[in-house]
């Protein structure tokens, strides 16, 4: 897989009216942390209390490792 690799993914939001999407082009080799922020800037700031999914290290883990699991 190139680095140059560019993926385009569309991110909607549950139970939201109207309806709310953005559709992204991001490097496939983009860390998770730099994802989060590209997904920040759509959508605006998380809140604590929500909570998150997963224990992967955002830091260290790529798109692409992700999509390959």
């Amino acid at each position: 897989m190139s680095n140059g690799t560019v993926v385009r993914m569309k991110s909607m939001l549950d139970d939201v009216t109207p309806a709310v999407s953005r559709t992204l082009e991001v490097p496939l080799n983009i860390r998770l942390d730099r994802l989060h922020t590209v997904f920040q800037t759509g959508f605006g700031i998380p809140d604590p209390e929500y909570g998150f999914d997963g224990p992967l290290d955002a830091r260290k883990a790529t798109l692409a490792h992700v999509l390959a699991d």
